[in-house]
């Protein structure tokens, strides 16, 4: 049988990389290829089909793969179904096996130590592994979509399973972890929608909590739920395991969080409304980004910071009014959210990013500090046709402002901006009159 092939200079091996004769039902590789009189060991295999088009000739049901090989990646192939590994592999690197669609039985090695990431990813007739015991690594995504997959033992030696490993395992209902100890990240387990057990932990209308209840990792989804989720009082922290398109609204008014973290409801597509609690304090950054129908949200009074990018791409958001305590919108905050028309900005806000509403171009309505009205046309592309409502910062000034005494303070760069622009008050106070931002400074 003819392959083709490349010569791996490193080790002075073959590394196979498809197939020029017609490939039978069963495929068995062999160990040694003869080239140019030489006879050399086949150490790897890479049968990358690209796109739709099988370019590698690998169309066997059936592959075995001979002792020789240490280094594996077979990609996109809609033929295979099993595969045979051997006892020489101790590592299965990232992709190894992506998305083979019909890959329905793999024998693991007994020896084999690490699953790399995307190892088996979009594998989704895959309905049974098991993992031998020496796996000491199971690594990101790397069984992300095998939606055939129902049951799973992570064995002992693995000390952490990481972020989305089963993300999207739809038929997934049973996972027994050996070592009680092993850590896994809130996303691990996005999408289970069928996960009934998971030892140590609580599961209940599609929500996956620790056993006292008091953290909330993940949405897992609950084909009876409509993508409605109500969390319960007892929950003191909130994972970021929420990115679901099942998602459709949540209530957290009862739950005691202070933070909501980074990427916690990314590209929840079809999130159209969110309750906050009035305990919350930080929105973390891309918290809700690309969320296209979010169109009901409330800031509470509470919340002191927004990160980057955190509503970037909310196109469904009309109206935004944020916090009395917050000071900064950051980059990107509000960037691609293409219906906000009206916005309504804080006097203690002291610093806008000039990309906070980057493509906001629907915007008719703002009220803001009249410290920023000459920077209005940098913040807002479409300022010509906003209406501003600008409001001094203070109703009545104190007496020690109309006295613009200079006092012996040292002059400080305004944090805000660095503007070297700044008045000094006696009371220790300082103004930019670059950005309108207030801080104190050293005698």
């Amino acid at each position: 049988m003819n392959f083709d092939y490349r010569i791996n200079s490193s080790n002075n091996g073959v590394i196979l990389i498809g197939i020029k004769d017609v490939c039978p039902k069963e495929l068995h590789i062999p160990s040694i290829l003869e080239i140019d009189n030489q006879e050399l060991k086949v150490t790897g295999i890479r049968f990358i089909s690209r796109a739709s088009k099988d370019s590698n000739g690998i169309t066997c049901d059936v592959l075995f793969i001979p002792e020789t090989v240490v280094d594996i990646r077979i990609a996109n192939n809609k033929y295979i179904q099993e595969v045979f590994l051997p006892s020489s592999i101790t590592k299965l690197t990232a992709y190894s096996f992506l998305n083979c669609v019909n890959l329905k039985t793999i024998h693991l090695p007994s020896k084999l130590e690490k699953i790399g990431p995307f190892a088996f990813r979009g594998c989704k007739n895959l309905d049974k592994i098991v993992i031998p015991s020496s796996v000491m690594q199971i690594e990101y995504r790397c069984f992300s979509g095998c939606s055939s997959l129902t049951s799973i033992i992570i064995p002992e030696g693995v000390t952490e399973i990481e972020s989305n490993t089963f993300e999207g395992c739809t038929s997934l209902s049973e996972v027994i972890i050996k070592n009680e100890s092993a850590f896994f990240r809130p996303t691990t387990f996005t999408g289970c929608k069928s996960l009934r057990k998971l030892d140590g932990h609580l599961i209940e209308d599609g929500l996956l909590f620790n056993s006292e209840k008091t953290e909330l990792y993940t949405y897992l989804g609950d084909n009876n739920s409509n993508g409605m989720v109500v969390v319960p009082e007892s929950v003191r922290e909130l994972g970021d395991g929420f990115s679901s398109e099942e998602l459709v609204s949540i209530d957290l008014s009862k739950a005691q969080i202070s933070t909501i973290r980074n990427d916690t409801f990314e590209n929840c597509i079809n999130l159209e409304k969110v309750i906050l609690p009035p305990t919350i304090h930080s929105i973390g950054e891309r918290a809700f980004k690309d969320c296209k129908k979010l169109s009901q949200i409330v800031l509470p009074n509470s919340i002191e910071e927004i990160g980057v990018a955190c509503f970037w791409g909310c196109c469904s958001l009309k109206e935004i009014y944020l916090p009395e305590s917050l000071t900064i919108i950051p980059n990107f905050a509000f960037k691609d959210c293409t219906n906000l028309s009206k916005v309504s900005i804080p006097l203690s806000v002291k610093t806008i990013y000039n990309s906070a509403f980057e493509n906001c171009t629907k915007i008719k309505h703002v009220t803001i500090d009249e410290g920023f009205r000459d920077k209005a046309s940098k913040f807002f592309s479409n300022h010509d046709t906003i209406e501003f409502v600008f409001v001094a910062r203070y109703s009545s000034t104190p007496s020690f402002r109309r006295t613009g005494a200079y006092t012996h303070g040292r002059l400080r760069p305004c944090p805000y901006c660095g503007s070297n622009d700044v008045r000094l008050f006696c009371d220790g106070t300082a103004e930019c009159n670059e950005c309108g931002g207030e801080y104190t400074y050293q005698y």
